[in-house]
């Protein structure tokens, strides 16, 4: 026999369900949006987002490009997605990493015309590529595999191997670099996990391992986000542990008043020079001492800003 329920009693049993369900959290700010002055609630600043998919020949406004006397600019190789890192193999390959397409490329250069090959696909961020003694080894943000003898298995690449696979997994500034230094180690970044915070001992760092993935170590701290580091070719030879220069970014939504990272006069040594060991000042000092940005430091150590 069906039951009926009265409808107040239906009304009053859809009341209680209504007082007893617990509101929905607030989504998390995207953690650029992290520092963003009060002013700018309202903002329609963002990142851009990424192309569908790369622009036509014809569609590249190259000649828009101003160049000093002496220098000019042309198109060289076309239809690569979301090209992001470059390195040249032993054989004249040119090898291209990606970030959010997730692939890595090869060019071939064949009589003047450029055929583009994907030799790697379906990878998490495969952001930094290097090369060395036939082997290329590419980043993504928690590990860091090689492809052994890629240049003559362009058309049928060989398997990743694992180089070293225990790095954090942290999506911002979790997309990494890579370069051989004078000492034949492999070095990397491990970006902050934020926009601005007191970030934990392994992250915001330059690191480096071995080739064979072996010898992890902590190269230098306070590095918020590398974006691609190098060596002095005069020096290189007598530090045979660097030093490493890098071209660093700064926080978003950092004032335009004030003088970036890299410009900072009150650095006791060239701008963006790394020695080991090093802690080369981010987050307290990222580019200006306004009382601003020391406040916000405050609030982060003392919990009272997300990080």
């Amino acid at each position: 026999m069906r039951r009926i329920i009265p409808a107040s009693l239906l009304a009053v049993v859809l009341g209680v369900g209504l007082v007893t369900t617990p509101p929905a959290s607030a989504q998390a700010p995207p953690t650029w949006k992290q520092g963003q002055p009060a002013n700018m609630a309202d903002s329609t600043l963002a990142p851009i987002a990424q192309p569908p998919s790369p622009k036509a020949p014809g569609e590249i406004p190259v000649a828009k490009i101003k160049l000093p006397p002496g220098f000019k600019a042309e198109l060289w190789a076309h239809g690569i997605n979301n090209a992001r890192a470059m390195t040249w193999g032993d054989k004249g390959t040119l090898f291209v990493s990606s970030r959010v397409a997730g692939n890595v490329y090869a060019v071939v250069d064949k009589g003047g015309q450029r055929e583009v090959k994907v030799i790697a696909k379906g990878l998490t961020l495969p952001n930094g590529v290097a090369f060395k003694d036939g082997t290329l080894y590419v980043a993504e943000i928690s590990r860091i595999t090689k492809m052994p003898g890629i240049e003559d298995k362009l058309d049928n690449p060989p398997a990743m191997e694992v180089v070293y696979e225990i790095l954090p997994r942290d999506q911002p500034h979790g997309w990494k670099y890579l370069a051989f230094g004078p000492d034949g180690k492999l070095y990397f970044n491990i970006g902050a996990p934020c926009n601005i915070c007191i970030p934990p001992d392994t992250h915001a760092n330059i690191s480096r391992i071995n080739a064979d993935g072996s010898g992890f170590e902590y190269f230098a701290h306070g590095v918020r986000n590398s974006v691609g580091f190098d060596w002095h070719p005069v020096t290189k030879a007598a530090h045979q542990d660097g030093p490493a220069c890098r071209r660093q970014r700064g926080r978003v939504l950092h004032r335009l008043d004030v003088p970036t990272r890299v410009q900072e006069p009150r650095l006791p040594r060239p701008a963006g020079l790394l020695e080991p060991d090093q802690e080369d000042r981010f987050p307290r000092h990222d580019g200006d001492a306004a009382p601003r940005r020391r406040a916000q430091v405050r609030r982060v150590r003392r919990g009272l800003a997300r990080r």
